[in-house]
């Protein structure tokens, strides 16, 4: 943890930094399986912070509101206050990243409609997470399932979902009916396991990628690491297409509206 955090808190002046809003992020201290507590949060947020993320949707797993959802709000209030201490630039947001099998739906929908799962910033967008396993016929009914009640699913690290890349056409349909898909910045470089790479590199390449997210939970197990990432993208892609993907889509989609804006 040491040594990591040593890259990004000494001279920054020769890294290249580059524009990012991370919508999937567990920085909220002590509420899930990310950040343990709130000295470890601020650390996160100073990481992000000084590989150009100013902007972040704070994403707790589905469970922690199921746990004790006063406690998880409250707990992101308080980070939200240290960090706007810490960094005045920095803007962090709420939401949830919704854990969905075709058995809980019933579950999720009604936790959507009465606040108790957080949308994205309180807009219509709604960060779905599947088992790693999950096949293209439960990842439909899913889907569908928050479609029909009036929300937008983005599919998150929709790399890692193996078995939705066993048909070519599984992710286009899944564009078709107006799924969005988020796709983690560590995955396009650092991630060591080759058929996740390749999967996340794909999206880019083929335009189907919308979001980018660190899906950082902790200093010592998968800490926030996106630079490596944005400097592929920045590299190897069209300005224009990579600064959408970065932080314009967000900007447009998730953090221009409020909780009464909803459509």
């Amino acid at each position: 943890m040491q040594e990591m955090w040593k890259k990004y808190a000494g001279d920054t002046s020769q890294q290249e930094k580059h524009r990012m809003c991370d919508i999937h992020i567990h920085i909220v201290p002590g509420v899930d399986d990310g950040s343990w507590n709130l000295d470890m949060s601020k650390t996160m947020a100073d990481m992000i912070y000084l590989q150009g993320i100013q902007k972040m949707i704070a994403t707790p797993h589905s469970s922690a509101f199921d746990e004790d959802s006063a406690f998880a709000k409250a707990a992101f209030e308080e980070l939200k206050e240290e960090i706007g201490k810490r960094n005045p630039d920095m803007e962090l947001y709420l939401g949830s990243e919704i854990h969905c099998t075709r058995r809980e739906m019933k579950n999720v929908l009604h936790n959507l409609h009465y606040g108790i799962y957080p949308a994205m910033n309180g807009t219509r967008y709604v960060l779905t997470e599947f088992d790693t396993g999950v096949d293209q016929d439960e990842a439909s009914l899913c889907t569908e399932a928050l479609i029909a009640d009036g929300w937008i699913p983005i599919l998150a690290h929709v790399e890692r979902y193996k078995r939705l890349f066993d048909d070519e056409a599984c992710v286009m349909r899944l564009k078709e009916k107006g799924i969005l898909l988020q796709i983690n910045a560590f995955s396009l470089c650092e991630e060591h396991k080759e058929e996740i790479r390749r999967n996340a590199q794909y999206l880019v390449e083929h335009g189907l990628a919308d979001f980018l997210g660190s899906d950082g939970h902790r200093m010592n197990h998968r800490p926030p690491s996106v630079e490596y990432g944005l400097n592929y993208l920045y590299h190897n892609f069209a300005l224009d297409d990579v600064e959408a993907l970065a932080f314009r889509n967000a900007e447009r989609l998730l953090l221009s509206h409020g909780a009464s804006d909803r459509e």
